[in-house]
């Protein structure tokens, strides 16, 4: 937020100014935002904050709360077109694949649990982004500005690409995110898997080396590639029947478990997978036409510990083989390869589950 070398020039404002900018507008105005001479920022300058509810302004100054209201969004209009002739401060829009891959997980999340269709849409047109401008000729790319993707992707783009990829199967039971999900993965595992320490480097193979081989574990402000990648691995070992996967994913656990025990804050993704090991997880098949409505309704309940699967057909996985009911929407709930009995009723899916936790 830099401007003419100050941090937050561009946005902050002094006592003074509003006085003079918003006349006798500017009591109501400073008391909705908290300003003081004084300032709550560098400087005795403020940074813009409601400080007080408009019921209590309105209380406070005797007026109608629309009255209050409106003034302060004339007066907001007044400080924005001042604002105008500042010098902004440098914008960054660039677009990065492994914030998108985040922001797609997000998404099909919130969707999962609020059921906003408007959510699932924007992430299904956000995974077709990455994958239309981000993939190309075998390989992901880090960047995107003006048109033009360039450098090629880092751990973390792959590993939220292929979880973002993965979890627009899970809310669309759409094959073809799985199979983009499953290509991400091998270019993965043959780019940036390390088998001396059994974890992903930073970099690909196929870049110029850095000075030290860098795998990063720990979990920061995002989380780490490499639990990301566990994750990946154990989510689509389980939806592929892929052993290999899954083994890899528990030795990823193992080894980083000493550390988790010494700086948790550091390891929370490591410790939601190694919640997921500690029993397996529901592999819930939904298979008919109506599989849409019975996956909508099903995640209604919080089932942290179930992985979803399904279609209108029995597609290429080996769960969904030979559950298809002609004129039927089943529901298949599964526990390493093992079924239940197949039910069309959301409620004694559920019941299920709680039966086989409790047994």
């Amino acid at each position: 937020a830099d401007s003419e070398g100050e941090e937050g020039k561009f946005y902050v404002w002094t006592y003074e100014e509003i006085n003079q900018l918003l006349g006798s507008e500017a009591t109501v105005f400073n008391k909705y935002y908290g300003v003081t001479k004084g300032g709550n920022w560098e400087d005795n300058q403020n940074v813009l904050k409601i400080s007080t509810a408009l019921d209590d302004l309105a209380k406070k100054f005797d007026q109608p709360e629309n009255k209050i209201k409106t003034s302060i969004d004339n007066s907001r209009m007044v400080l924005f077109n001042a604002r105008k002739s500042r010098i902004r401060p440098a914008l960054d829009d660039k677009i990065l694949t492994s914030w998108n891959g985040l922001m797609v997980s997000g998404l099909a999340h919130a969707y999962e649990a609020l059921g906003n269709e408007d959510y699932r849409t924007k992430a299904v047109a956000t995974g077709e982004f990455i994958w239309d401008n981000m993939w190309n000729d075998g390989k992901l790319f880090r960047n995107r500005k003006n048109g033009r993707s360039t450098i090629n992707g880092f751990l973390d783009d792959y590993a939220f690409s292929i979880m973002a990829f993965t979890d627009l199967y899970q809310v669309t039971f759409n094959q073809m995110w799985l199979d983009r999900a499953l290509t991400l993965t091998k270019v993965t595992l043959d780019s940036f898997y390390d088998k001396k320490s059994k974890f992903f480097q930073f970099k690909s193979a196929s870049d110029d080396p850095l000075y030290i081989k860098k795998s990063v574990i720990e979990d920061n402000v995002i989380p780490s590639g490499n639990s990301a990648m566990a994750i990946n691995l154990f989510v689509l070992g389980h939806l592929t029947y892929n052993e290999q996967y899954l083994k890899m994913s528990t030795e990823m656990v193992k080894i980083s478990a000493d550390r988790m025990l010494q700086h948790p804050a550091f390891y929370y993704n490591w410790f939601d997978l190694y919640q997921m090991n500690l029993m397996d997880p529901f592999e819930v098949a939904i298979v008919g036409d109506n599989h849409n409505h019975i996956r909508k309704e099903l995640s209604r309940a919080f089932l942290p510990s179930a992985i979803l699967l399904g279609g209108a057909t029995d597609e290429n996985l080996e769960l969904l083989k030979s559950k298809l009911v002609a004129g039927k929407t089943m529901i298949y709930v599964c526990v390493n390869k093992t079924c239940q009995l197949p039910v069309e009723n959301v409620n004694i899916a559920l019941e299920q589950m709680k039966k086989l936790r409790t047994n």
